[in-house]
């Protein structure tokens, strides 16, 4: 991808991306949001550099604009795989139950992955599962035990 100026954070990154996209479609924020298959609030806070996109919004902005939102956000991207085959055979089912639990309960009340229900949510499954989380000053979970 050719940048026409150094692009330093996810937010400039994500702006540069919706001005090509606006200068060949002409549409406008909310039309990228639909095309990109995500909240406006979501587009919001990305380009406002408030937030940065995780979870299922990942994937759906790697689909449309590829896996090089990945590198912009200093990630490996969806296709290395994660080596949970490193963690105890216990501590990796619990993960794995875990994480299905979170995504099943996420689609089936429509619940956005970056918002503060989902957070919560969040903590409250991984809780059950054994993993102790916290939230951050800034709304971000962070594993502490």
């Amino acid at each position: 991808m050719f940048y026409n100026h150094l692009v330093t954070t996810f937010a400039e990154w994500l702006l540069f991306r919706f001005e090509q996209w606006s200068n060949e479609t002409g549409g406008d924020k909310g039309a990228f949001a639909r095309w990109l298959g995500v909240p406006p609030t979501s587009l919001s806070n990305w380009l406002n550099g408030g937030f940065k996109p995780r979870g299922d919004n990942l994937g759906v902005l790697a689909e449309k604009l590829g896996n090089e939102v990945y590198s912009v956000l200093g990630l490996p991207s969806r296709e290395t795989p994660i080596p949970i085959d490193v963690l105890p055979p216990a501590m990796r089912l619990a993960l794995v139950a875990a994480t299905r639990e979170l995504a099943d309960t996420l689609a089936e009340n429509k619940i956005d992955p970056d918002s503060p229900e989902a957070e919560a949510l969040t903590i409250s499954v991984m809780a059950r599962h054994g993993f102790n989380w916290t939230q951050t000053v800034k709304g971000s979970s962070r594993n502490v035990k």
